[in-house]
């Protein structure tokens, strides 16, 4: 508020004090968006969680629970994960702490013994997208950190 006595109601603020003002509201918007769903991920956080997990998986198949395709078999492990698809978001489970979320994966994976001709190559990087979504429980672990692990 401005120190001189002639202020009256219907005066504009002052610069700093207008400024002061949409940094408080913006500061209110930004505390209830980040509250989400039940004080849930967003889903950048998803993405990044579920990357990670893929990342740290044994593998496609173990992940995806198929051994379909050449990232399948053998336990092909995911090189690189390009794009998380949320396809599906349920509420936080308030008892365990997790939002169930289903997404599809797409990515690099280390095929293993792919057809060269008439034999079988080294494994070689090969493109995936995970034929059905794959359901994850994301959740914070103890540093506050969201991680995603697979459903049952």
């Amino acid at each position: 508020m401005r120190a001189d006595a002639s202020m009256r109601a219907g005066d504009e603020c002052s610069p700093m004090e207008a400024k002061m003002k949409k940094q408080f509201f913006l500061g209110i918007l930004l505390a209830i968006a980040a509250c989400g769903k039940g004080g849930g991920p967003s889903d950048a956080e998803v993405s990044e969680a579920v990357t990670e997990a893929a990342k740290s998986s044994e593998g496609y198949a173990p992940l995806t629970g198929t051994h379909s395709g050449p990232c399948g078999v053998m336990k092909g492990p995911i090189t690189k994960v390009a794009k998380v698809e949320i396809t599906q978001r349920g509420e936080m489970n308030e008892q365990e702490r997790y939002v169930p979320v289903t997404v599809t994966i797409s990515g690099t994976c280390m095929a293993q013994f792919p057809r060269c001709g008439s034999g079988l190559c080294p494994p070689e990087p090969t493109e995936f997208t995970t034929a059905k979504p794959v359901a994850f429980k994301v959740k914070k672990n103890d540093e506050g950190k969201w991680i995603a692990e697979k459903s049952e």
